[in-house]
Formats: structure tokens, C-alpha cells, sequence
């Protein structure tokens, strides 16, 4: 009794690749279509290079990828920021490091942002409590502003917030 004979051409590539792996054929996941199809017409696997998944289609020119229709479209799914709603508080690092940031770039003029920032960092690990206690209260004052601006733009944000910290 002889095995059906399968017209490849018309299969997903899905289905291929999970014909490939019935009959046993070893390199099947990596490759593209045209590397299935050679694979499963010949019945035994070709060298990685020849049906690597960057392999160069026969039908583009050689080195050009065409993008996919589908990433052009794409829209954001995340929601736009409303440039009327309150400016969010800061903590207290921010507030550290905006007063020694003047001092950070006279001591190290050639320094990054990124840079002194980390800087920044490392000095405010190394502050005490009581060092840190004015940062604090600073933030602490700009939360209050900050919660207080909230419930005057969006009423329900106090509920929003409750309910998140039961759910936690």
C-alpha cells in the first residue's frame, strides 16, 4: 500500500511543519516555506544554509526584505496621554538629584546624563534617614498636590485608587 501523496504547495506552513516532524525529519523548525517544501519533497534534510529562515526568496532581489502589510497598519493599542490631566508627582531621588545636578556637572563637566545620573544614585544610597527626610517630605508634598489636583480632574481617581490597593 503506497502513502498518499500530499500537493505541499497548497499547505500552511503550520500544517508542513507538523508533517515534517510526523515523518521524522530533523531541522524542520527553523526553516521557511521554501525550506519545507525542498525538505518534505526530498524527504531528508538539506544543509542549514541552503533552507535557513534568512534564506533569499527566489522571488525578491537579493538582500531586500519586503514588510509585512500587517506591521505597517499596526496601530498602538496603548492610550493616548491627556495633555490636560495633572502632572504626576515626584519622588524623592528626583528631588535629591535636581539639587546636586548643578553640582554633579561642575565636578564632572564631561559627564552624561546617564552618567550622573548613576552618580546621582550611588550618593543617594549613601545619604542617612535624615539626609534623605527633606527629599521626602518634598515628595511626600507633591503626592498630596498631586492627588488632590486628581480628584478635581477625574472624580472617581480616589475610588480607582482604593480599589486598586484592595486588590492588592
Amino acid at each position: 500500500m503506497s502513502s498518499p501523496r500530499h500537493d505541499f504547495s497548497k499547505m500552511k506552513v503550520v500544517d508542513l511543519r507538523a508533517l515534517a516532524k510526523e515523518r521524522q525529519l530533523k531541522g524542520y523548525s527553523k526553516l521557511n516555506r521554501e525550506g519545507l517544501l525542498d525538505l518534505l519533497r526530498s524527504g531528508k534534510a538539506k544543509s542549514p544554509k541552503a533552507a535557513s529562515p534568512r534564506a533569499v526568496s527566489p522571488r525578491s532581489p537579493r538582500g531586500t526584505k519586503k514588510a509585512s502589510p500587517k506591521k505597517r497598519n499596526i496601530k498602538s493599542k496603548r492610550a493616548k496621554k491627556d495633555p490636560n490631566a495633572p502632572k504626576r508627582f515626584l519622588t524623592a531621588y528626583f528631588y535629591y538629584l535636581q539639587s546636586i545636578r548643578s553640582e554633579l556637572k561642575r565636578e564632572f563637566p564631561e559627564a552624561k546624563v546617564t552618567e550622573i545620573a548613576r552618580i546621582g544614585g550611588e550618593r543617594w544610597r549613601s545619604l542617612s534617614e535624615s539626609e534623605k527626610a527633606p527629599f521626602l517630605r518634598m515628595s511626600e508634598k507633591d503626592k498630596q498636590r498631586y492627588e488632590r489636583e486628581m480628584s478635581n480632574y477625574d472624580p472617581t481617581y480616589l475610588e480607582k485608587k482604593a480599589k486598586r490597593a484592595a486588590k492588592q
